[in-house]
């Protein structure tokens, strides 16, 4: 999970200008909810090191 926070601040810092929220899962899942109320879903996988997906909505 180090690496989702890793990740949390760098986007917080990049972003945010656009960037409403981030939310951390335990399931290795990260919420990204932007201030236009859209919100970005990525998930990484656990077993699969380099793994990843992601959804915009």
């Amino acid at each position: 999970m180090a690496i989702l926070e890793r990740i949390k601040q760098d986007i917080e810092i990049d972003f945010s200008d656009i960037i409403d929220e981030i939310e951390i899962s335990e399931i290795n899942e990260m919420r990204i909810i932007l201030k236009d109320e859209t919100f970005i879903d990525v998930w990484f996988s656990l077993k699969l090191p380099g793994r990843y997906a992601y959804h915009w909505d």
